[in-house]
């Protein structure tokens, strides 16, 4: 069960941190970036549940092409 949450929350704090050391090299003021990692934060939030439906699909076979296109046109919208 460790083994699993490691593999899951290196990548995440890995992007995260990439994230603000990019922001910081372009010159985004402190401020905005607190604006920024809260809109990351909410954009990571919501993509489990549109990623989790689509391997679900896949996984039981249940017409994966039209759930992860619905998944896409939901999330573009």
């Amino acid at each position: 069960m460790l083994s699993i949450l490691v593999d899951i929350l290196a990548p995440v704090f890995l992007i995260v941190a990439v994230g603000f050391v990019v922001a910081k090299t372009i010159g985004v003021k402190p401020e905005a970036l607190a604006v920024l990692a809260g809109q990351v934060l909410i954009l990571q939030m919501t993509m489990p549940a549109a990623v989790f439906t689509s391997l679900i699909a896949l996984e039981h076979d249940m017409e994966p092409d039209f759930v992860t296109s619905v998944v896409l046109i939901g999330t573009l919208l």
